[in-house]
């Protein structure tokens, strides 16, 4: 009966075993799904901010021609004034 007790009792240490290495396994991955998640965040977000500056660039040139419109809109109110 002691034997039978004792084969029982190491069946659930193992059990329990496997089913803490398991739980330990199943933690690592969501770790690191979750910095494979994060690493492709930031290389979406630097690309997009990149995409960003030359769209602004393009923006600012845009400005600067609308600027020269002003100017012009300027030049004429200016001359009314005389």
């Amino acid at each position: 009966m002691s034997l039978n007790l004792s084969v029982y009792v190491d069946t659930v240490i193992a059990l329990l075993t496997l089913l803490l290495l398991l739980k330990f396994l199943l933690l690592l991955l969501l770790l690191l799904l979750l910095l494979f998640v994060l690493c492709f965040f930031v290389v979406v977000v630097v690309d997009d901010d990149d995409d960003d500056d030359d769209d602004d660039d393009d923006d600012d040139d845009d400005d600067d021609d609308d600027d020269d419109d002003d100017d012009v809109v300027d030049d004429d109110d200016d001359d009314v004034h005389q």
